[in-house]
């Protein structure tokens, strides 16, 4: 997933200390060749919703009030090992 900087959503293994997991997703890499934290691969669910799973084999996750001090309640770490929960699922919309 390529933002509009030009470089890659990645999971990144303890970047951030006071956070309540140690892999968060960061927009940090410039190129997702030869970086597998950079992959992510889609898994369409039967709500019509889609799971994120990273390289880690976990999946990308909204985590609300999981970073202490942050400026935002939302963050996204990379967390879970299935797509249960809602906040393991999004809604894709095409640009």
């Amino acid at each position: 997933m390529k933002s509009d900087s030009g470089k890659y959503l990645a999971r990144c293994n303890n970047c951030w200390n006071k956070a309540a997991y140690p892999d968060a997703a960061f927009v940090h890499v410039s190129t997702p060749t030869g970086n597998p934290y950079a992959l992510w691969t889609p898994e369409r669910l039967a709500n019509g919703k889609w799971a994120l799973k990273s390289d880690s084999g976990k999946y990308l996750s909204r985590c609300n009030g999981c970073v202490t001090g942050g400026t935002t309640p939302d963050y996204a770490f990379v967390a879970n090992s299935n797509a249960n929960a809602p906040y393991d699922q999004w809604t894709v919309n095409s640009v």
